[in-house]
């Protein structure tokens, strides 16, 4: 019997690939339509499915990417240093999808979709798509025991709380899934298709052969694998969600707010935080399950999924519900984490004229006026030494104390919630409403003034400090001196 390398019809195009049927002495070719085993299944998940998965996985993954590095996410846990690792495995599995997808869908020739140059992609996809993907599991499980970690010992700073050290971590993960799945790689090769239906057309494939000729290793390989890459990093994730429902309270990982609209505390954006995480974990850990169910089944029963139907069914699934699951993650961020969603505001540019946050970089009023706040305070930074010498003659002579303290500068870029008082007369704030003269101070009064955007200087003791409202206005505002307000300032002003 002459033996003939042919494709499958399962496992390659079952549109374009004719399939075969083999005895001693000839080789009949039968046109798809024909063919009656072939399911339609696998033309709706890489046709439809897939495609709208790789277009929305791919554009979240790299918002996650952006934000993650926003310095204000950055500052504010080394969390986000896992997210953002996960969000890069995540698209790496999306683009290899991409032959495989090409492969199973009618778009290109059969001399395009099977050509040598193809076949090569799809060894390469098949190569950093596995890493890519035990590596995403491994990085859950980072990213679940960090989370634990943080909330336990919030305000530590050992190594451990450091971006750098947790980079290192996320590079090591991924090359040790890289080094567990290299053995796997020297089997793969690319061969040309002989004795196949296309005449006059040169058909390549990519072919994954056993792990060794040795029966032991080839069977316990599979195994090692899947018990490393899938197994202990599932269960490990299970952990992981576990610990934070015990750590950080079922009742309020339960009740937290999905969208906090007003302003948030720090154990409150904690919360929110860890919430995230224990639904990412969840989420993984669910859509993960039925792709190590496949991987069991196939090992017991001796079949692949080139033979077996019922499993080549299964195995589809499970690839789509993998790929659900590295899509999903922006969705999960967005609605879940505050300081995710404020970042994404700020940064795209969306609904800058949200009344609950900052105006964002490209609010024209607003914006405008800042920055020409800002580039004021660099100048003074500047030449810093030289003004405060001569503020500091000039007060003298003048007569007055205060100098030692000169008032400050408000910086644009910051947020104060409440007014900042000084016994030498000098106040600053941005985003105030009312201001309260508590009892420690001498004649205490409530005073309600306009909110204010800038204060960017203020007068000598005892004089007033302009200012201006929000439409542009001018206004003036109350200076308290020494514990008292200025009956100058009293009178000038109804409100106070």
């Amino acid at each position: 019997m002459s033996t003939i390398a042919y494709f499958n019809p399962v496992k390659y195009n079952p549109i374009q690939v004719y399939a075969f049927s083999f005895s001693d002495q000839e080789m009949d070719c039968t046109p798809f339509p024909a063919r009656e085993d072939i399911s339609i299944l696998s033309y709706i998940i890489h046709g439809i499915l897939v495609p709208v998965l790789f277009g929305i996985g791919l554009m979240g993954n790299f918002v996650i990417v952006v934000l993650s590095n926003h310095p204000s996410l950055r500052k504010e846990s080394a969390v986000f240093v896992y997210i953002c690792g996960l969000a890069v495995t995540n698209a790496i599995i999306l683009l290899c999808t991409v032959p495989t997808t090409l492969q199973q869908v009618e778009i290109f020739p059969a001399n395009v979709t099977f050509s040598r140059p193809m076949a090569y992609a799809d060894m390469v996809c098949y190569i950093f798509g596995t890493i890519g993907h035990h590596a995403s599991l491994w990085l859950l499980v980072m990213l679940g025991f960090f989370t634990v970690y943080s909330w336990r010992h919030p305000f530590t700073s050992s190594r451990m709380s450091r971006n750098s050290t947790n980079r290192i971590v996320v590079f090591v993960s991924v090359l040790v899934c890289a080094l567990i799945d290299f053995p796997r790689f020297l089997e793969v090769n690319v061969s040309e298709v002989m004795g196949h239906c296309f005449v006059g057309m040169s058909l390549w494939r990519f072919d994954v052969a056993e792990f060794s000729s040795r029966q032991l290793l080839a069977v316990a390989y599979p195994w090692l694998v899947t018990g490393l890459c899938h197994v202990m990093p599932l269960t490990l994730i299970l952990v992981g969600a576990m610990l934070l429902w015990r750590d950080a309270g079922w009742r309020q990982l339960r009740d937290a707010r999905v969208a906090l609209r007003t302003t948030s505390d720090v154990d409150q954006r904690r919360l929110g935080l860890v919430k995230t995480i224990w639904i990412v974990l969840l989420v993984g850990f669910s859509l993960e399950l039925p792709k190590l169910a496949v991987r069991i089944a196939e090992h017991v029963s001796g079949l692949t999924a080139d033979h077996g139907r019922i499993l080549y069914c299964a195995e589809l699934v499970a690839h789509y519900l993998c790929l659900i699951q590295t899509s999903v993650g922006f969705f999960l961020y967005t609605i879940y984490c505050s300081d995710f969603r404020k970042a994404l505001r700020r940064t795209f540019c969306c609904l800058c004229a949200d009344e609950y946050y900052e105006p964002c970089a490209c609010c024209s009023v607003s914006y405008r006026k800042n920055l020409k706040e800002i580039r004021k305070l660099d100048e003074r930074q500047s030449g810093r030494k030289t003004a405060k010498h001569a503020t500091s003659r000039r007060h003298r002579q003048n007569g007055n104390d205060w100098w030692r303290n000169p008032p400050r500068v408000v910086d644009p870029r910051r947020t104060y919630d409440s007014f900042d008082l000084y016994r030498n007369g000098s106040i600053y704030s941005t985003r105030s409403v009312t201001m309260t003269t508590t009892s420690g101070y001498p004649g205490g009064s409530v005073a309600s003034i306009p909110q204010y955007d800038v204060i960017p200087d203020v007068r000598n003791n005892g004089n007033d400090a302009k200012t201006s409202l929000r439409d542009g206005s001018p206004s003036m505002c109350h200076v308290i001196d020494n514990g008292r307000v200025s009956r100058d300032t009293a009178e000038d002003h109804p409100w106070v």
